[in-house]
């Protein structure tokens, strides 16, 4: 897989060119209502992981930075974890590199993107705790709607989780390795459903 690795960048000025290098690999999703969130690039060959909430339809028009809109499937949905699998074909696509979830620690720097209320958004803030459970992160940093299915990072520009839902202020994000496990389950499922066709 092709995929991005940063060195760590410092407070400030340097969060924006953070963003800059991210962007390729995060997308825009539309539903039923244009730009009603965001995605991440998972692989080269075109996965695509968001919210379950974000994709409501088998077919979903998806934007790629400074490339247009095109035409992705869904792969799998799995609304008690809220995510879902996209995949777009016949493109090589910049994914985005995964960090390890065991190494987060309280204080930790974060930065988020998506696109609420329809514009290209950057928010940073910091990890409220370190996780307990494997399968969320909190993280005092302001998302609003749009943000759903964007990644949040860390400042090597690493995914920690996408961001799901805000409660009490904080942002929940599903972890980085619940998405690993729900991708793995969902590409052999996927393989297999095809196998028998």
């Amino acid at each position: 897989m092709n995929r991005i690795s940063l060195d760590g960048i410092s407070v400030g000025k340097d969060v924006s060119l953070l963003a800059e290098r991210l962007w390729p690999s995060v997308v825009r999703i539309g539903g039923t209502v244009p730009g009603s969130g965001s995605g991440v690039i998972l692989s080269a060959d075109g996965l695509i992981v968001t919210n379950a909430h974000v994709a409501t339809s088998e077919r979903l028009r998806v934007e790629l930075a400074g490339r247009g809109q095109f035409e992705a499937e869904l792969v799998a949905r799995d609304p008690r974890r809220d995510l879902a699998l996209l995949k777009m074909h016949g493109w090589v696509l910049q994914a985005i590199a995964v960090a390890d979830v065991n190494a987060i620690r309280a204080g930790d720097l974060v930065v988020a993107l998506g696109f609420p209320m329809g514009s290209d958004a950057v928010t940073a803030g910091i990890v409220h705790a370190a996780p307990r459970d494997a399968n969320w992160l909190i993280a005092d940093i302001r998302v609003a709607p749009g943000n759903s299915g964007g990644p949040l990072c860390d400042v090597r520009g690493h995914l920690l989780g996408i961001n799901t839902m805000v409660v009490d202020g904080q942002t929940l994000a599903v972890s980085a390795r619940a998405i690993e496990r729900f991708v793995a389950l969902s590409v052999s499922g996927h393989a297999r459903a095809a196998a028998a066709d």
